[in-house]
């Protein structure tokens, strides 16, 4: 009888290597694609919280705008808008005044 030594054969080692291969080939790729998906939604998140803030700030902008009064007449001097048959003034106010006064624009149309 022929006694057998121990170990492995080089087929054996050959087939567990090419599996191994294999098996970190898949896991690398699955890897791969999960920093794909984290980049691309961070991407997505940077771009949606830039839109949040333009429309926060739109929408504060419009809230605070002052409402446009127009005036047929010269017989109201509160109004911002002045509008006659022939010209039109846009009054605003003036912030370098202490008692708020407003200075005209002419509008030509």
């Amino acid at each position: 009888m022929r006694r057998r030594e121990q170990g492995f054969t080089l087929l054996e080692i050959l087939v567990v290597l090419s599996l191994l291969s294999i098996l970190l080939l898949l896991v690398g790729a699955a890897l791969l694609g999960a920093n794909r998906a984290v980049a691309k939604a961070q991407s997505y998140t940077v771009s949606l919280d830039e839109m949040r803030t333009a429309q926060q700030f739109l929408r504060t902008a419009i809230s605070e705008a002052l409402p446009l009064n127009i005036i047929e007449d010269d017989s109201q001097a509160d109004g911002f808008l002045s509008v006659r048959q022939s010209a039109c003034s846009l009054w605003r106010p003036c912030p370098a005044c202490s008692a708020g006064a407003s200075s005209a624009l002419p509008c030509n149309g």
